[in-house]
């Protein structure tokens, strides 16, 4: 579905727009939650420090890949290219599958 954010009410669009990224902070909340008390209680509290410094750590390389992608493909879309969106698309899976390969076998 696609909805065209500049045109109607603006309280409406925005609540629209918002709600599936809310909903996705609060799965990850709930999961850091969870992560927390199981890491603390079974663990230790030294355990709990590595877990949080390297759960940032962790994700910082895909977060930043998301952020990549996520520019491209809207410049490309506001430019109606689709033909080089697809196209990305393949790439970046590609990327995903074979970066995370690659980081499995360097950190573990």
């Amino acid at each position: 579905m696609q909805r065209n954010l500049t045109k109607g009410p603006i309280t409406v669009n925005l609540l629209l727009f918002a709600l599936p990224l809310m909903f996705g902070n609060l799965l990850q909340q709930l999961y850091n939650v969870a992560d927390t008390r199981v890491v603390g209680r079974y663990l230790g509290a030294n355990a709990f420090a590595a877990a949080v410094k390297i759960d940032s750590f962790a994700y910082m390389p895909v977060q930043d890949f998301g952020n990549a992608f996520s520019t491209y493909v809207a410049q490309n879309y506001g430019a109606k290219e689709e033909k080089r969106i697809k196209g990305n698309l393949d790439v970046s899976a590609d990327r995903v599958v074979f970066g995370g390969h690659y980081w499995n076998f360097l950190l573990f």
